[in-house]
């Protein structure tokens, strides 16, 4: 019994220290007009189609804003010298609430979501194998693959569920930086298989998701050529 109270006191002990240690420490937020002069709107190999920047078509609706509250969301589309569509999107943000799974919005565009799944992709830019989740995707009229992952400041997740714990801990460590970043792309459409087998499904997924880390590669190349773009990928 008494060794319960000492846990309890001492529990309590640090979670008042942790307060004031989160209390004390302020981080500074970018703006989403900050965000948009960083991301690059020139990536080698590729042909700028559109932007949030400069088409408010593109951009995330009100609700999306509202429910996220994140720093801002920044959107870039490209075609590649294939003539597929590489779509890119990046969300900042210091709290849980700008971090979800975007499974959820996917399904709720009608999308159906084939074989979502944990898979490392390389991005040597950023230091070689990075944990991503990769689906495909179909719905009438339309078919592709998407892959998506995170940056906190205790390095890649493939799960939002990491970036509250994440989040916390390098407030308590008292980290210069306690931002994270949500990174999605998608490329469109998926190469259609050369039959209907299950190894013809497989090999034409790999050339997919193979096309999308080199152009997610592309784009982190790039970021960190200059000093604000470094934001997005250096910890």
């Amino acid at each position: 019994m008494q060794s319960r109270v000492k846990f309890v006191i001492v529990f309590f002990a640090l979670a008042g220290l942790a307060s004031l240690f989160l209390h004390a420490k302020q981080y500074p937020q970018k703006s989403e007009a900050w965000m948009e002069a960083a991301v690059p709107e020139e990536i080698d190999g590729y042909t700028f189609t559109t932007s949030s920047k400069r088409d408010a078509t593109v951009r995330m609706d009100e609700m999306t804003y509202e429910i996220l509250k994140p720093f801002g969301i920044v959107v870039r589309n490209f075609t590649g010298q294939d003539g597929k569509n590489f779509d890119f999107v990046v969300i900042a943000g210091n709290s849980r609430k700008s971090f979800h799974d975007p499974q959820v919005c996917f399904s709720a565009q009608n999308w159906q979501l084939i074989d979502p799944k944990l898979q490392e992709i390389n991005l040597p830019s950023v230091g070689g194998k990075v944990p991503a989740t990769v689906m495909g995707l179909k719905r009438p009229g339309a078919n592709g693959v998407a892959m998506y992952f995170y940056r906190g400041p205790m390095g890649w997740r493939h799960s939002p569920l990491y970036i509250p714990f994440d989040l916390t801990f390098a407030k308590l460590l008292m980290k210069d930086d306690a931002d994270a970043q949500f990174f999605r792309f998608i490329m469109s459409p998926a190469t259609t298989p050369a039959d209907a087998t299950r190894e013809s499904a497989a090999k034409t997924r790999k050339q997919d998701v193979d096309a999308l880390s080199k152009f997610a590669d592309s784009v982190f190349r790039k970021l960190k050529a200059t000093d604000d773009g470094a934001y997005f990928v250096s910890r």
